[in-house]
């Protein structure tokens, strides 16, 4: 299993492709780490050696307007029905 970050350092994934996976894998429920099959909060994918301090930054970057914002994801699927 290659994790998103590791596609993009082997130039599998462009890097603002990656960092698109990566926001909505945080937005969707944290970052997965193939470790333990589970996601995990984003400060715990970095502790854990997932990703590295400039990704870090970039996914924290306040100013970055493109981000996915999970105040505004306010449901979550469950099959094809949202609930709210």
């Amino acid at each position: 299993m290659v994790v998103v970050f590791q596609a993009m350092n082997k130039g599998f994934v462009t890097e603002s492709r990656g960092i698109r996976l990566l926001e909505a894998q945080i937005a969707t429920g944290g970052l997965i780490d193939p470790r333990v099959s589970t996601r995990v909060p984003l400060t715990v994918a970095y502790r854990r050696g997932i990703f590295n301090e400039k990704m870090f930054a970039i996914l924290t970057d306040p100013s970055d307007d493109t981000k996915v914002n999970t105040a505004l994801v306010p449901f979550r699927c469950d099959g094809n029905q949202a609930k709210i």
